[in-house]
Order: C-alpha cells, then structure tokens, then sequence
C-alpha cells in the first residue's frame, strides 16, 4: 500500500490491518476515557492520520472485493480457456473423465500428469480435513514430508477450481512445465514460500480473479445463480469443491487447497495415476457418485 505523504510515523511500519487494529483502539479508549466526547476527541488525531485510516480501509475494501469469485463449471473447456489465458503448456490439455470403469480411463491418453475431481462440500470431508490438521506430525508421514510436490492453500471462496488447476499445472513434468505467462511468472515467484503465503499472493492478484470470474460465465451453468436459487423453484447452492491428485516421485499426493499440507495417498506411477486416483475416489465417496473428474494429459 502506498504510504500516505505525512503518515503517521508508527502507521509507516504497520500492516494494514494491525493499522485498523490500532486506529480502532485509540477510537475504543478514547470513547472509554470520554464516553460523552468521543467524536471530539478523535479530532485530537492530526488529519493525515484519519486520511491513513480511510486509505486502509479503502485497501481492505478493494481486498474482500476481490475475494467475490465465481464457481467454475467442473468442464474442460473452461479449464482449457482459462488456462490458456494463464499460459498452460501447449502439450497438455484437460479432458473428460466419462466413468471410472477400466474401458472409459483408457480413453484418455496418457501419461497423464495430474487429476481434477469435483465433489460436493460435504460435513464428512470438512471433518476429516480438520482430523488431518490436528493430527501429531509424527503421523502425518508424507503428508507433512518436505521435498514434496508443489502445494499451496485456498483463501479465497470459489477459488478452489483455480487451485486445483495451479496445483495440476505446478507438478506436470519437468519438459512440460510452463515457461512464459502468468502460471510461470506466479510459480517462479511462490516458489520458495509457504503455502499459506502462495495463497496470500493469489489472494492479491486481481488480474487472476477478473480471468477467472470471466471464464467462470462461460460455462453451461449459470453461476450467477449460486447461493441465490434457480429459476423455476430449484436450488443451486451445493458447494462444490475441486482438488487435485499428482505423481511426485513414486507417492499419488491428494492436493486440496482447504487442507494445510499435500497428503500421501499411496504408492503411484505416471502410467497408473489416473486408475489409482479412480480407486482412492470410489472409497472416499462410499458410493455417493456426485462426482466428475478431469485428466490433465497430452494434448491431441
């Protein structure tokens, strides 16, 4: 944020919002100490720094503004438009999982490098994401393993299929990897952080939720409608979530953006990634079959 140009010098090293944090308890001791003039005492403030408050709040403002991302349609057409837009390699592309039978895998061509899969947000994975959270690190095995596959976490509502497509094009191979466009210049700068701050880093890109709300409008549903019902009486407001599911090194890692780590699911090969990941899914589900999958694989 730009500093004001007679900032209050403590407001100089502050972040915004220990900013607010500190300008709403001088507002909150001031109404304490004078219950009956508290507006005339906040006039006891120099301008500059009132100026500096409502700066911040117009940077919070602008921050939750950009947080009002659409859900995007589990089809790989959308994710095809959007990533192209972000620079996803020309030797890959997203396609249709049709069942989770031997013969319809077969029909995407491999090797296929990462998997998508749309599930609704149901209580059940909420609470077995919070189990893994507070599960000791001693048994969290590969999950908590460093030298792991590129993972980073969801702040943003409806981000999750963004993630997940981030999360797929991050671990492709080494000949495959992005070299130009948002995606490279987005992983070559997260690279070395955590993945709570590469969801920080996402959080500020407006340019990345204008693509993606613009890409979400394009799709066979009207996600305009979500959380609002649907015409003609029916409801649209099942969330759904997407993660995704990659080879790194001999391990199938689930990457699920609301989680705080990747999570090992067992041993995999780039040739059995999309039927183990199809396996993991029939057990998860417990025969709930509201799901869909996409495969991130060679393109025709």
């Amino acid at each position: 944020m730009a500093q004001a140009k007679h900032a209050h010098p403590l407001t100089r090293s502050l972040s915004p919002y220990a900013a607010v944090v500190w300008f709403a308890a001088i507002r909150a001791l001031s109404e304490l100490a004078w219950p009956h003039q508290g507006q005339e005492a906040l006039e006891g403030l120099d301008k500059a720094s009132r100026a500096a408050v409502k700066a911040v709040r117009r940077k919070i403002g602008d921050r939750f503004f950009r947080k009002k991302w659409l859900p995007l349609e589990s089809n790989p057409e959308v994710f095809n438009g959007l990533g192209r837009q972000l620079g996803l390699p020309a030797g890959v592309e997203f396609y249709e999982v049709f069942g989770l039978d031997p013969d319809l895998l077969a029909m995407v061509p491999g090797p296929v490098e990462g998997v998508l899969v749309c599930f609704p947000l149901t209580e059940r994975h909420k609470d077995s994401l919070l189990e893994r959270k507070l599960a000791p690190l001693s048994k969290q095995g590969a999950e908590g393993a460093e030298g792991g596959p590129y993972f980073m976490q969801q702040s943003v509502p409806n981000a999750c299929g963004t993630v997940a497509l981030i999360h797929a094009t991050a671990n492709l191979s080494a000949e495959l990897s992005p070299t130009q466009g948002w995606l490279a210049h987005f992983l070559s700068k997260t690279k070395s952080n955590s993945p709570s701050e590469r969801a920080c880093a996402l959080e500020e890109d407006e340019g990345l939720a204008q693509a993606h709300n613009a890409t979400a409008q394009l799709g066979d549903t009207r996600v305009q409608d979500f959380g609002q019902g649907a015409p003609g009486g029916s409801a649209f407001n099942e969330v759904l979530h997407f993660i995704c599911f990659v080879h790194h090194q001999g391990v199938l890692y689930e990457l699920d953006g609301l989680s705080d780590r990747a999570r090992g699911r067992g041993a995999t090969t780039p040739a059995t990634l999309l039927a183990d990941t199809a396996k993991l899914v029939l057990e998860d589900l417990q025969g709930d079959m509201r799901v869909n999958l996409m495969a991130l694989a060679p393109a025709h």
